[in-house]
């Protein structure tokens, strides 16, 4: 009876065979790592080569980290559980969402809501997305009298951007203007919470 482990090394060994007379070249060893079981092996045995497969090796086995990625879909299902406490409490506020970079994924704006809200929720959201820390920190730094906090780029010292987070890995965050900096927090964390509710879903 044939074992599989016969098998593998049997067509190694015509592998070898078949590359005596065709040397293998840097370009096929990355196709057959990539590709290949025992031949990929065989095919590198050489000395010229040897070393090259072990880079390609090392390079496969460092592959780049996957994170989740917030889309547009679940970021208006954030926005939207966020407005509905702020409707529910009759505050007339903004929301917006924004990417790990603090660019903005999605706004919307209550009617009536104060117009200068609008800068100043999108401000809260970046700044809690690039550092990786709600908004409302920063402002009990600042209150603590390190002033030098808010020459930090993008830096916010006001209650209402919150970082959103899966898995421990940060995938955006959330920023409310419109009311009390306190109540705008309560807004933002409705969001946060939504989140949650759609990561354990």
């Amino acid at each position: 009876m044939v074992t599989g482990g016969e098998v593998h090394e049997d067509k190694a060994r015509d592998t070898m065979r078949a590359r005596e007379d065709s040397p293998v070249t840097g370009l096929d060893c990355v196709y057959e790592v990539r590709h290949g079981g025992a031949e990929a092996i065989a095919a590198c045995h050489s000395v010229a080569h040897y070393s090259f497969w072990v880079s390609c090796r090392e390079e496969l086995s460092m592959q780049l980290p996957t994170k989740p990625i917030l889309t547009l879909d679940v970021a208006k299902q954030i926005a939207t559980a966020a407005e509905a406490e702020a409707i529910k409490n009759s505050w007339p506020v903004v929301v917006a969402i924004v990417d790990p970079a603090g660019q903005l994924v999605y706004f919307q704006k209550i009617d009536d809501t104060q117009l200068g809200s609008v800068d100043v929720g999108i401000a809260k959201a970046r700044c809690a997305a690039l550092y990786k820390r709600a908004s409302k920190a920063i402002a009990e730094v600042v209150a603590a009298g390190k002033i030098g906090m808010m020459g930090l780029p993008g830096a916010v010292a006001v209650e209402g951007g919150l970082p959103l987070f899966v898995n421990g890995d940060i995938v955006g965050a959330i920023g409310v203007s419109g009311v009390m900096s306190n109540q705008d927090g309560v807004v933002a964390q409705a969001g946060v919470d939504a989140l949650a509710a759609i990561v354990s879903s």
